[in-house]
Parts: C-alpha cells; sequence; structure tokens
C-alpha cells in the first residue's frame, strides 16, 4: 500500500488542507458504475489523514487503511475525477477479526459499536462472513 500525503498551509503556517492519496489493490469488486474497468487491479483513492511535521492529522477520527487488511470500502467519485471513502470510518469494514484491533480501540464505544453494526450488516447483505 503506497501513500502520498499532501498537506496545504497557509503563509503563516497555519494548515488549510490535508489528505492521504492511497493505492490499494482490488482483489473483488461487489457494485461498481458502469465506466469502472471490471478487470482494475489498483486504485487510488483519497483518505481524510495526512502527516505533517511528525504530527498525524485526521477528520472526524478517521483511521486509515491498514496495510494487508482485507476490507470492504465504499467509494465515490469526486468532481476532480478522484475516489474518497464515504462516510469516513463507515466506508471500510475489516473481514478479519471479531475483535477491535489497535487503531480502532480508538473509537468511542458509541462509534464502535455503530462501526459493528455497520461492519454485520454489510458482511451479510455481501455474503462476506464466511471469507473470515
Amino acid at each position: 500500500m503506497d501513500r502520498e500525503h499532501k498537506v496545504k498551509v497557509y503563509a503563516d503556517s497555519y494548515l488549510q488542507d490535508f489528505s492521504t492519496r492511497t493505492t490499494i489493490k482490488i482483489n473483488k469488486i461487489l457494485k461498481k458504475p458502469a465506466d469502472f474497468p471490471e478487470d482494475q487491479k489498483e486504485l487510488t483513492i483519497i483518505e481524510p489523514v495526512s502527516l505533517h511535521e511528525g504530527e498525524k492529522f485526521t477528520v472526524g477520527n478517521y483511521i486509515e487503511l491498514q496495510k494487508d487488511e482485507p476490507s470492504v470500502i465504499f467509494l465515490m467519485k469526486n468532481s476532480f475525477g478522484d475516489y474518497s471513502l464515504v462516510n469516513d470510518n463507515l466506508g471500510k469494514i475489516m473481514l478479519t477479526d471479531e475483535e477491535p484491533k489497535a487503531p480502532l480501540q480508538t473509537l468511542t464505544k458509541s462509534e464502535l459499536s455503530e462501526y459493528n453494526t455497520f461492519r454485520n450488516s454489510v458482511l451479510e447483505k455481501y455474503g462476506l462472513h464466511e471469507q473470515q
């Protein structure tokens, strides 16, 4: 998983905007727009997280995708033609482990409950329980 951190700062050094362009591997496409190639194996997406001068910045407690962690991700193409996650942490569902890994432990109890409820509904809807 390749990552390219993008940070824009104002002239007075205050943070203006940030994101990370992450190249992901595609194992299987569950649903796609008509113009998305069926055989595409990689895609660069935008995540709402970045590093700047040794500090990590995120939007809304977002936890970045983890290397070698199979996930279902929900993407939307923006007006610039780039794909980004829909609904931040609920836009990516880990396929392994019922127990939250270290990054998920940073979520509040309410956020973790919402994530687990949504995760179970996604696994059920797409028949992914058996892949765990």
